[in-house]
């Protein structure tokens, strides 16, 4: 995949970053996370998230794919019964969030800036189209630690307003339509490294 190496480096600089702005007395503390749903949908998540120590902010990076669900796609009546099938083919994205306690537990706010790949196609049609979106997202989340180990779940849920910059969404005289204001909910399952 092109993509890895430019990943691996944006990662290792939030981490890097986190790791600077934080004390020196203070470690930080890495969480790797993914969200199962999307291996339900033949794609997948991986998301790293640094927090330095006795620090209210996160900020973090990662890569998603997925197929949209046929519920998804029609969801938007311009779309509806067009036989679109959507693949988001990769998305790669940095956030930050402010939880509201300092052990990196409980409730927080944050925010999501992403740049996401899109492929169509359409039944009964030749060919396919692709486009780059932009996003920005809001969201609100938990991080519950339900045992004495690094295990986590955090669920969360955003409204992401979403613009087309770049390709082609027509296939057979029809255009996809993206909505601009998409809500999205995730439960991601996490390990705090150290």
């Amino acid at each position: 995949m092109k993509t890895t190496p430019w990943l691996l480096g944006s990662l290792t600089c939030f981490a890097l970053m986190a790791a600077a702005a934080s004390p020196a007395e203070a470690a930080p503390s890495l969480h790797l996370e993914t969200d199962p749903a999307t291996f339900a949908f033949r794609g997948f998540a991986a998301h790293v998230r640094v927090i330095p120590e006795e620090s209210h902010w996160s900020v973090g990076a990662g890569a998603y794919a997925l197929d949209f669900p046929g519920l998804l796609v029609d969801a938007n009546p311009d779309n509806a019964d067009e036989g679109w099938d959507v693949r988001l083919s990769l998305g790669v994205g940095a956030f930050v969030d402010y939880y509201f306690r300092t052990d990196s537990t409980g409730w927080f706010i944050g925010a999501q800036f992403a740049a996401q790949r899109f492929h169509y196609e359409r039944e009964g049609f030749a060919g396919s189209a692709a486009s780059t979106n932009l996003l920005a997202m809001p969201r609100v989340g938990y991080s519950w630690f339900p045992f004495d180990s690094g295990l986590y779940l955090m669920p969360w849920f955003g409204i992401g307003a979403t613009a087309p910059v770049a390709g082609d969404r027509q296939i057979g005289g029809e255009e996809y339509d993206v909505f601009p204001l998409i809500p999205y909910g995730a439960l991601h399952v996490g390990w705090q490294l150290f």
